[in-house]
């Protein structure tokens, strides 16, 4: 298999990682209680992937390619949050949470670096599905935790906010990569593209239905807002 497949496979395993729910669901295996993402497991791989993003980011100098005033804001926001900790309540949660947030920030520029703007958002949208789909098998077998005690869709993510949230960022990130193969009319694989990303878009849609979560479409009108004024 070619480096580059080999390493979008890894990146769509690490931004399903990311979404928490397939690990939730794996740490269930042997010890079923309602994990926190406090879970030594979770924190352990994300960490570990967050460190091996870094270290893949300053290999060879690919940093440099980097654009500087997103690094610039990243290191900000980051440095914040940190920041943050000195009023928190909970200092210790608001710094794993912020450290969190940076990890995912290098992982996803690991990750453009390496695959390009296009496999990026393709790697992301597969990484989104695997918890989605997952956890549609999950609901519709009455797996224990996928409904919370209100009877609203949670998934593997043991939670209906995230699991709303997740099909709302898939929604846009699919709507993007649509706009794209729009654009591509001589794509040998548009139109099989344009009907899987529409079929799932679907599913998407059906899973923030059933979760009955209001807050992550406000955040899709918001972010979907800023996605085409930047696109126009």
């Amino acid at each position: 298999m070619p480096a580059r497949r080999v390493a979008f496979v890894g990146a769509v395993a690490v931004l399903a990682a990311l979404t928490g729910g397939p690990l939730l669901r794996i740490r269930t295996w042997w010890s079923y209680e309602d994990p926190l993402a406090t879970d030594p497991l979770l924190v352990a791989v994300l960490a570990l992937a967050g460190v091996v993003a870094f270290v893949a980011v300053l290999e060879d100098g690919h940093w440099r390619r980097l654009d500087r005033r997103a690094v610039a804001f990243a290191a900000a926001l980051v440095g914040w949050l940190v920041v943050g900790t000195l009023w928190s309540l909970d200092r210790a949660e608001t710094l794993r949470q912020a450290l969190q947030i940076g990890a995912a920030l290098v992982i996803g520029a690991a990750v453009a670096l390496r695959l390009g703007l296009t496999a990026w958002r393709w790697a992301l949208w597969c990484g989104l599905h695997v918890g989605l789909a997952w956890s549609v098998v999950a609901i519709y077998l009455h797996r224990p935790g996928t409904l919370d005690r209100r009877g609203d869709w949670a998934g593997v993510f043991f939670n209906r906010n995230s699991l709303a949230l997740y099909a709302a960022l898939a929604l846009l990130v699919g709507g993007l990569l649509a706009v794209d193969l729009i654009d591509r009319r001589g794509h040998p694989i548009r139109l099989l593209a344009l009907v899987v990303l529409g079929g799932a878009a679907i599913v998407d849609v059906r899973l923030v239905a059933g979760s009955d979560a209001l807050t992550p479409l406000v955040a899709l009108l918001a972010a979907a807002l800023a996605a085409g004024s930047a696109w126009l």
